[in-house]
């Protein structure tokens, strides 16, 4: 739990702080997001089998492309974000030795639930998963994926990922 009020912490002072510019709060969120997040696993789990039949470059270029999508899609996220009013549950250790944490975060209207999924890493936590109100960020981002993966292959999901940060602007 410490871990995850730690980064509550910093993501309230270097996210989400009203004096930070766009390209501010996207640089110290990806340098959060590089050290913090297990960004290899989870590629490798959005991908599923499709990641095994492509190359080393187009895996490569997925995970980097889906890194600059995650800080544009959550640094607009983390704008109005303050840190305060989270609360930690139970901790449960799964069969593989993955800790899923319960919390709640207090919103404008009623608490919002969410489980985080961390993985020791050499004596260090990597967050993997992010489980908001049942709904979950590694589940959902390979869903939406495998249908693209499945008739356009790892070339059509790049080009998908390219043109959709290019909507978001230009990841910093």
């Amino acid at each position: 739990m410490a871990f995850l009020q730690g980064l509550n912490k910093e993501v309230a002072e270097e996210v989400s702080a009203p004096n930070l510019t766009d390209r501010e709060r996207q640089r110290n969120f990806r340098a959060i997001l590089q050290r913090v997040f297990g960004l290899d696993e989870i590629c490798l789990q959005v991908l599923g089998r499709y990641g095994r039949s492509a190359t080393a470059e187009e895996r490569q270029e997925f995970r980097q492309l889906f890194e600059d999508m995650l800080v544009m899609t959550w640094t607009r996220r983390f704008r109005d974000y303050t840190g305060l009013g989270i609360r930690f549950g139970t901790t449960v250790i799964t069969a593989n030795g993955d800790l899923l944490i319960q919390s709640e975060i207090d919103t404008d209207q009623k608490p919002l639930v969410v489980e985080w999924r961390l993985r020791g890493d050499g004596g260090e936590y990597r967050l993997l998963d992010i489980k908001a109100e049942g709904a979950s960020m590694l589940l959902t981002y390979r869903s939406e994926y495998q249908s693209i993966l499945r008739n356009g292959g790892m070339t059509e999901l790049n080009g998908l990922l390219r043109k959709k940060i290019g909507e978001l602007g230009v990841p910093g």
